[in-house]
């Protein structure tokens, strides 16, 4: 089976705005370069990338007769240590593609796609899980059990030095757009012995 980009093109236009659509494309170029890194099959990839959360695992596979393990990875990004998922690999790469896409720079990115592109997806999936722990926790979201799964597991898994989850500001980094770096907050690095709460203060 091929990849039909101009079939999942006309399929994403009558679905999703035009700005969702180039975030999209975004990811799907970044899940090409992860492929290569990660020895992805290629089309699995584009596919996950390409068609990823505005459409949803359901329609992809009712429409467009897509299976698994692009289904699977679409389903489950967000939180990809639940679970019963296929390939682990090319979930994580498809979480870490989506907010590396370049339609949605961030601080931080950079620092991310060092780690992501370095061949260490386990690393980048926790240090972005941390990122949003402490982020929602700092604005009052309650925290999805599936993210804490990710983070505790990786954490474990792997360690945490000492400034682990610092978000370094190289150059690049300083070129993000006013408009987006207004509306990202700069949050203090998280602190492994705090386990995340809920405002109520029980763990999510």
């Amino acid at each position: 089976m091929r990849f039909d980009l101009a079939r999942y093109l006309a399929f994403l236009r009558g679905l999703v705005s035009p700005p969702r659509l180039r975030h999209s494309i975004g990811v799907m170029r970044v899940m090409g370069d992860l492929a290569v890194i990660y020895r992805l099959d290629e089309r699995e990839a584009l596919e996950a990338g390409l068609l990823h959360a505005p459409v949803g695992a359901y329609l992809v596979a009712r429409d467009l007769g897509i299976g698994e393990p692009v289904c699977g990875a679409i389903a489950s990004h967000s939180h990809v240590e639940c679970p019963g998922i296929g390939n682990r690999v090319l979930a994580r790469c498809l979480r870490i593609a989506d907010v590396l896409a370049p339609t949605r720079p961030w601080h931080g990115m950079a620092r991310l796609r060092e780690v992501a592109y370095a061949g260490r997806i386990e690393e980048a999936t926790l240090l972005h899980a941390g990122w949003l722990i402490e982020h929602f926790a700092s604005v009052g979201i309650p925290i999805h059990p599936g993210l804490v799964a990710t983070f505790t597991t990786l954490s474990e898994r792997l360690g945490v030095p000492p400034g682990f989850f610092a978000r370094e500001e190289p150059e690049g980094d300083r070129q993000v757009p006013w408009a987006f770096s207004r509306a990202i907050p700069r949050i203090p690095p998280l602190r492994r012995a705090q386990a995340p709460a809920t405002p109520a203060g029980r763990v999510a």
